[in-house]
């Protein structure tokens, strides 16, 4: 331990901080603010704090963040998620881990179409204090689309929460504290209060996309019926367009988009044993594990 204290003080030295300064930071038990910067001048925060090195250090040593923080004169908080950024690998609780996932950020695989479809109909985006997180949650039945999206999102100490309900049946829920995932998600219309904004539209995808999309918000606010009906529902324009794709797709009875004055939304479904073929063929082809096994399980019961 104290051979690793030693090469850490030299290298240190070696990179030129103050050994003053080095003591003080090394014997400090807590994150304290050291080095003082104005607080109204405006910075690349990669321009005081050297991210490569303060990695190397991490790694070598297993020095705490708050440490390497202090001895830059930066935010422990920030100084983390831009180590993590940089492809540290943290032990323990990572502060910010999930803050820079990119995962939404271009739609251009299966999983990443349906689980976008799936925020679309059971997601939303919390704003708090300025700080946006992700939330979604599925019925207790299904929690295991939770583990699913975490893992294929890559989604770090995410804890699923159990929801009892007076109305409907019990849920899981997670919250993602990520502004880059939210703001990925704004570009389609995944905002908050969404629903109420009719914000929520079909994405402009690759073809061989689309079905995944709607199937991911088939699984989140689709129809299923033990008596054989297939729909949507939700918000005006995304029905409407889910509604459209599907009758020119799938050569399918174009039906009546109704309205439910009660709770407000929209929906449209399909009760021709033809048209929920055709539907289901189109939603499960190339589905592979991505699809709720008892929405799946009810349509198919039929044929």
């Amino acid at each position: 331990m104290i051979v690793s204290m030693n090469l850490l003080k030299n290298e240190l030295l070696e990179y030129g901080f103050d050994e003053n300064l080095i003591e003080k930071v090394l014997q400090s038990k807590k994150y304290k603010r050291i080095i003082s910067r104005h607080k109204n001048i405006k910075f690349n925060f990669e321009q005081f704090a050297d991210i490569n090195f303060c990695n190397n250090i991490y790694e070598k040593y297993r020095i705490p963040i708050y440490k390497l923080a202090m001895l830059f004169g930066v935010s422990d908080t920030t100084l983390r998620e831009y180590m993590i950024q940089y492809g540290a690998k943290m032990k323990g609780h990572c502060v910010g881990y999930n803050s820079h996932n990119n995962y939404f950020e271009h739609i251009d695989t299966k999983d990443q179409a349906y689980f976008l479809g799936l925020l679309a109909a059971d997601g939303s985006v919390i704003n708090q204090n300025k700080s946006y997180s992700v939330s979604i949650s599925l019925m207790d039945t299904d929690v295991y689309m939770l583990d699913k999206f975490i893992a294929y999102a890559n989604l770090y100490n995410i804890k699923k929460y159990y929801r009892v309900r007076t109305v409907g049946k019990n849920a899981y829920s997670i919250f993602i504290n990520s502004s880059k995932m939210a703001n990925d998600l704004s570009q389609y219309g995944i905002i908050p209060n969404k629903s109420h904004l009719d914000s929520i539209f079909l994405p402009n995808l690759e073809n061989e996309l689309i079905s995944h999309f709607i199937r991911g918000y088939f699984d989140g606010d689709g129809i299923a019926k033990s008596n054989g009906y297939l729909g949507f529902c939700g918000s005006k324009t995304i029905i409407q367009q889910i509604n459209a794709f599907i009758v020119n797709t799938c050569n399918v009875t174009n039906n009546k988009i109704c309205y439910n004055k009660s709770n407000h939304i929209y929906y449209i479904q399909w009760g021709k044993i033809n048209d929920v073929k055709n539907i289901a063929n189109f939603l499960y082809n190339n589905s592979d594990d991505l699809f709720l096994t008892r929405k799946k399980e009810k349509i198919y019961s039929r044929f």
